[in-house]
């Protein structure tokens, strides 16, 4: 009797209880503009576009070429990400284990359970099952890490209307500049 009392007293601990609550009334639909540039699997990268958020687990990103003309789409559902090129057809499936994570850029905050929560200098910092997020006084998100085989980093860098991200996966590094049109958190604060 004992044992099962601390497995289920585990297990209620272990899942959290607690979650953050932000303000999302005009939060989306999120739409900005891009620029990105970076090595990503060893070639230098450098790409313009757009992406629109539905809500933080729903979207869709576009690539532009020269003329502004679209040569790729990617569309966020909650299972993932579909890639397409300028023709429609599927390029890459791309499974992502933390629904959520892709509203971080409109400076909403991912909707699950946190482990726990301490003050650090300037801010925040909640530990989920997944990994870490540091959040400033505004509960805007200033940096995440998701460790595992290829550890993902991302610094927020916001400056008004624009946010910098600074994204490590592994040995790839990519630079975003956000130039929020609509929605979000970030003009507000």
């Amino acid at each position: 009797m004992k044992r099962s009392v601390w497995v289920v007293l585990s297990m209620v601990l272990l899942s959290g209880c607690a979650h953050l609550e932000v303000p999302r009334g005009g939060l989306y639909p999120f739409r900005a503009e891009f620029a990105a540039h970076g090595k990503v699997r060893g070639a230098d990268l450098s790409v313009n576009g757009a992406i629109v958020l539905a809500s933080a687990a729903e979207g869709t990103i576009q690539v532009y070429g020269p003329g502004g003309m679209a040569t790729g789409t990617i569309d966020i559902t909650p299972e993932g990400l579909v890639a397409r090129d300028m023709w429609g057809r599927v390029t890459d499936v791309i499974d992502v284990p933390l629904q959520g994570i892709v509203g971080l850029v409109a400076g909403d905050v991912p909707p699950q359970a946190y482990l726990y929560r301490c003050r650090i200098e300037g801010g925040t910092k909640v530990v989920y099952h997944w990994g870490s997020l540091c959040i400033d006084d505004a509960f805007l998100p200033s940096e995440v890490h998701v460790p595992g085989e290829k550890d993902l980093h991302i610094d927020f860098k916001p400056s008004g209307g624009r946010i910098g991200l600074e994204v490590h996966y592994g040995p790839d590094t990519l630079w975003i500049s956000l130039d929020v049109i609509q929605g979000g958190r970030w003009i507000s604060s």
